[in-house]
């Protein structure tokens, strides 16, 4: 069974004429990753928040069968947990205060977090390679380091679903890599992961499935090894696009795939060691 399903679902944000989803239906396995790829203003973060109940009021989703709108709030933090593109804090919270706000679902009313709780969220501070900042403020944290502290909190927070919404956004090289292996480990874990991005090389290296999102409607959806190659990204992004597999070499890492825009000055197709798929 799915272990996150989209039916039919529309949205259309107060204001606006056209509608910003339309008939969306989408389903994400569990022990999965699903990647939505789109271009700016195709509709990826309206379609996350419909899918954790933040937009929608959940109509059209399930959670192992049962529809979102039925679960109490404390049930369905317990479930699915979500990491927005940017968090903001006004009090001087610390990135350990952050984390340890995932295991709040976990607690009877009026109870303070344990030392058990304390240790997830310190271990994943540390998981993601910012324990020595668990004492730091967040609002006076980088960019990325507030990305990472929310990631954590998710983490933290148990949940069998994971929804990211661009949890690359504002990561330098290192961190991409660290998160993209992390979101791909936890799926192992048999939980249910879902994330946006911009990039299609993060879709190739990290989902097992992929949906392609313009303009509010899903323009190919499957296994990414079929959904993602030149001709769906070339018409999602509207410029050229080419897929190259890299070849294993002495170094002992395995072949892979990348993505990138053909240019008529790329030196890139010339070199030998690339394969056009």
């Amino acid at each position: 069974m799915a272990a996150l399903v989209a039916s039919d679902v529309s949205f259309t944000h107060a204001g606006n004429v056209a509608p910003t989803l339309r008939g969306i239906s989408i389903r994400a396995e569990a022990g999965g990753v699903l990647c939505l790829l789109g271009p700016n203003g195709s509709g990826k973060t309206t379609l996350l928040r419909c899918l954790v109940g933040l937009q929608g009021g959940g109509a059209g989703i399930e959670i192992d069968g049962r529809p979102l709108s039925s679960f109490s709030e404390g049930e369905r933090a317990r479930r699915i947990a979500y990491v927005p593109q940017h968090g903001a804090a006004v009090f001087p919270y610390t990135l350990a205060d952050i984390a340890v706000l995932g295991r709040t679902p976990h607690l009877g009313s009026f109870t303070v977090p344990s030392p058990d709780d304390w240790r997830i969220a310190l271990d994943s501070l540390g998981r993601l390679g910012i324990g020595h900042l668990a004492n730091h403020p967040f609002n006076l944290s980088s960019g990325g380091e507030r990305q990472l502290a929310l990631i954590a909190r998710a983490i933290a927070q148990d949940a069998a679903t994971i929804v990211l919404d661009e949890p690359t956004a504002s990561l330098d090289f290192a961190n991409q890599t660290r998160i993209l292996d992390i979101i791909a480990g936890l799926a192992t874990q048999g939980r249910t992961l879902v994330f946006s991005t911009h990039d299609p090389d993060h879709a190739l290296a990290a989902a097992t499935q992929a949906v392609l999102l313009k303009h509010g409607l899903v323009l190919a959806q499957g296994d990414v090894a079929h959904v993602v190659n030149d001709l769906t990204l070339s018409a999602l992004y509207d410029v050229p696009v080419r897929l190259v597999s890299l070849g294993a070499g002495d170094d002992g890492f395995g072949p892979m795939t990348v993505c990138f825009p053909v240019r008529r000055s790329s030196r890139l197709g010339k070199s030998h060691n690339l394969r056009e798929n």
